[in-house]
């Protein structure tokens, strides 16, 4: 935003140190968005589908109902379910469930890019473009057929009508930022958070652009209408509200901290922690216009928050490439492409552009690794393994119970039958499930989130059969059993 961006040090010289790698602006863009593809679309099913793809294909194969009432099964609205039954019409095969993840993303690398151009700041945006491209986080989530990709797409969008409605004060872009909002909605609930973020940030930067009328009234208008068409799906919303989680994060309990309730509960918490952030970025502007001189002293600062925003960033960064704590990252997500543009400012205003390359070299590295390393669950893998070494009369059993669904996608015309496992069935005062002498494969997810589900299972096996082979496929373990 050239107007807002004004009131701030002039770093537009950091510029010409950024581009010092590449004089050619087109041709650096061509290279971003070339290596942007390669880490999306090359070797897209070269990983199986991980348990959360899995739920989302066991939800919406063609022989069960898509929507309950109008409603997902699960705590999502349904726009990406819609887009994934389409898909399944057509084809059913990893990389093809994975293509509108992966060209989202990719299509939310030139939205950061054009970011920067309709900003002003067009090495700005090939900065931004650069760092989503090589981004760990964004390159996990554009290559797994979940809908936080698509997703990305429309964050980005949003940010990108959000900007452009201060320079061009134009109508197309206050609607773009209804669609664009109101997609993200239907997409993912996360998107509420950076709703929530720009009606805090909006009056600040409205303030610092002039504070024109007309620019007030067509924001407002976009935000009715985010409002009234969101309103619509409210109804059918409190249906999944009441519903338990399907996950929990296990260290918040160390800290007294349980979120394991309903989706009413963690949602009233995000709306109450959002309603204050808007509140912060309503009283913050209105301190700047009681006293603009404030913007002077803030100033000052500016060099501190670039080095802090850096280390930030930098650590964020790696943090996306370990496959870890994915609940708590999908819901941290949304707020992604806004790190992106922050970090692209704090870059840009310490000048210090060999910096610049050894970030973007760590995270090329990364973003290979994430793309195309150690599968995070090798439910191929395991399915090929024991096709390869079973015995004629063997069994599969999975634990916990609802991991049959990746048997159902990858071994539904393998040899050897397979369950999920019924922990009542493997309790001390229960009959024995196997006969002696059965051999049984043990098919186990061994995390520290599964234990609970799992450990009746093992503790079963170890006492009542022989280990004959194991293997292990990352956190996916594989036991040959011969019960005594």
């Amino acid at each position: 935003m050239s107007e807002v961006t004004a009131s701030l040090p002039d770093t537009s010289s950091s510029s010409r140190h950024l581009t010092t790698l590449l004089q050619n602006d087109l041709l650096l863009l061509v290279i971003i968005l070339l290596l942007g593809a390669a880490l999306r679309f090359i070797a897209l099913g070269y990983w199986s589908f991980w348990t959360d793809e899995l739920y989302t294909w066991r939800l919406v194969v063609p022989e069960l109902k898509i929507l309950t009432l109008g409603v997902p099964d699960d705590q999502h609205p349904p726009l990406y379910y819609l887009l994934f039954h389409a898909m399944l019409q057509i084809r059913d095969n990893d990389v093809w469930l994975r293509l509108p993840s992966a060209l989202a993303g990719w299509l939310a690398i030139i939205g950061m890019w054009r970011i920067g151009v309709v900003g002003r700041r067009p090495r700005w945006g090939l900065l931004a473009a650069a760092l989503l491209a090589l981004s760990p986080l964004h390159i996990w989530y554009s290559r797994e057929a979940r809908m936080y990709g698509l997703a990305s797409l429309f964050w980005v969008l949003s940010l990108y009508y959000f900007i452009a409605s201060f320079e061009r004060d134009s109508w197309i872009d206050m609607f773009g930022l209804a669609a664009a909002t109101l997609l993200g909605l239907f997409t993912a609930y996360p998107t509420l958070g950076l709703w929530g973020l720009q009606l805090s940030l909006f009056w600040l930067c409205w303030h610092l652009a002039g504070r024109k009328i007309g620019r007030l009234l067509r924001w407002l208008l976009a935000q009715g209408l985010i409002t009234a068409v969101f309103a619509l799906w409210w109804p059918l919303m409190q249906e999944q509200l009441q519903r338990g989680l399907t996950f929990n994060w296990p260290i918040l309990p160390q800290f007294g901290i349980d979120l394991s309730g309903t989706l009413a509960d963690t949602l009233s918490l995000a709306l109450a922690a959002g309603g204050l952030v808007v509140l912060g970025g309503i009283l913050l502007w209105l301190i700047v216009w009681w006293q603009p001189r404030l913007l002077q002293w803030a100033q000052k600062l500016l060099p501190i928050i670039a080095i802090a925003i850096i280390l930030a960033f930098i650590l964020a960064t790696v943090a996306g490439a370990i496959p870890r704590g994915l609940s708590i990252r999908r819901q941290l997500f949304v707020f992604w492409p806004v790190a992106i543009l922050l970090a692209t400012w704090a870059f840009a205003s310490i000048h210090k552009p060999q910096l610049v390359g050894v970030i973007l070299g760590v995270s090329l590295v990364l973003a290979a690794i994430t793309a195309w390393g150690r599968p995070f669950e090798d439910w191929r893998g395991i399915a090929q393994y024991i096709e390869a070494n079973g015995q004629p009369g063997d069994v599969v059993v999975l634990t916990p119970g609802w991991a049959r669904m990746a048997f159902d996608r990858y071994y539904a015309n393998g040899r050897f039958p397979y369950q999920g496992a019924n922990n009542n069935a493997y309790a001390d005062d229960a009959p024995a499930p196997f006969a002696a002498g059965q051999r049984v494969w043990l098919v186990w997810i061994n995390t520290e989130t599964t234990d609970a589900q799992t450990t009746p299972i093992t503790h079963w096996f170890a006492s009542h059969a022989d280990n004959l082979t194991r293997r292990d496929f990352r956190h996916l373990t594989v036991i040959e059993y011969a019960v005594r």
